[in-house]
């Protein structure tokens, strides 16, 4: 089956055998044994292939710090097939050893990855836990380990026991226990300023603005503490309108102002009766006319009706009589006037 019709992300790799050689309690060859299957994403084999393989040791979790990682190219036999000793030479690159690693500390992971067109895009198959086998290298470790039974004294020893002798060790061998002595020297008694803080903190807060150079307001908040603001008006009192000044009004008697300031006339108004003592609103009667815009004019013509007794009106001038300028006179000639006799 050719590579190319095999999708990528789909390929599985079938961990088989997982072992490591050691030889008792000697220094062993700080190698893992590792045998996987190359299949597509139907089950079969993949046989003939060549590949990236690259395998990395984690510590305490999956996603944990890379204690150990190799990438090394690979072949499939028949079945689809391939084994590696992780930590033998042939890698084609490789970060720490395997003899480095401290099995006795944490837990520690194998994470698999594989490139099937060695094109450098590598697929990750996941991530388990190594349990039992690779952790015969602690023995290698203990073994190193040697035990002297013949030791006599204050510290003695019988077998693999070892033991102090009670009151051995007194406070004059070692004096007074201070936090010093145990490296604590630092702990809950360091001022404030004197506490060590690590280097990005301090980036931090290098950033940050230092109050001590800031104004006052920017920590009170308050408009009083403000620098240059602005004078706040005092209350405005209008003047008393005059003939002579403008000024503020009073709505008075038949007046109306509303929530617009608009000031309107009563509906309607009835004006008191003049008299020669009051002002006040007249009709217009006889002979007598006004028009549009209020303004009163006399009749064209009017023509008094004739003086009489008990009638007020005009009279002509007759004989012996003159008028000028309205005023009546007799004349200083005319018909004599013979007064009334009387008998004696």
């Amino acid at each position: 089956m050719h590579l190319k019709s095999i999708p990528i992300t789909q390929a599985l790799i079938i961990i088989a055998l997982l072992a490591v050689s050691i030889s008792g309690f000697a220094q062993g060859p700080s190698l893992l044994n590792y045998q996987g299957v190359a299949r597509n994403a139907l089950g079969n084999p993949l046989p003939n292939q060549m590949m990236t393989l690259r395998v990395s040791i984690r510590n305490n979790s999956s996603a944990g710090p890379v204690l150990y990682t190799e990438t090394r190219t690979i072949k499939t036999n028949l079945g689809g097939l391939y084994s590696v000793q992780i930590g033998s030479t042939g890698t084609v690159s490789s970060i720490g050893t395997i003899a480095g690693i401290n099995w006795l500390v944490g837990t520690k992971y194998l994470q698999v990855e594989i490139d099937p067109k060695a094109d450098n895009n590598f697929l990750d198959l996941g991530t388990v836990l190594l349990v039992n086998v690779p952790y015969a290298f602690s023995a290698d470790i203990a073994a190193k380990v040697v035990t002297n039974a013949n030791l006599t004294g204050v510290v003695t020893s019988v077998g693999n026991q070892t033991s102090v002798a009670s009151g051995a060790i007194t406070s004059d061998m070692i004096g007074t226990l201070t936090k010093s002595k145990v490296g604590l020297d630092l702990v809950n008694n360091t001022s404030d300023a004197a506490k060590p803080i690590s280097t990005l903190t301090q980036s931090a807060l290098d950033l940050k603005a230092n109050t001590s150079s800031l104004s006052t307001v920017a920590t009170s908040g308050s408009y009083n503490d403000l620098i240059n603001k602005p004078a706040v008006p005092t209350a405005y009192s209008l003047p008393t309108a005059s003939a002579s000044a403008l000024g503020g009004i009073k709505v008075g008697n038949n007046l109306s102002i509303d929530g617009n300031g608009v000031l309107s006339g009563a509906s309607s108004y009835n004006l008191p009766t003049a008299s020669a003592s009051a002002l006040g609103g007249i009709k217009v009667g006889n002979n007598l006319s006004i028009d549009g815009n209020g303004v009163l004019s006399g009749a064209s013509s009017y023509n008094l009706p004739t003086a009489s007794a008990s009638t007020l009106g005009g009279i002509k001038v007759g004989t012996g009589l003159s008028i000028s300028n309205g005023v009546l006179s007799a004349s200083s000639s005319g018909v004599p006037y013979t007064g009334a006799t009387q008998a004696v």
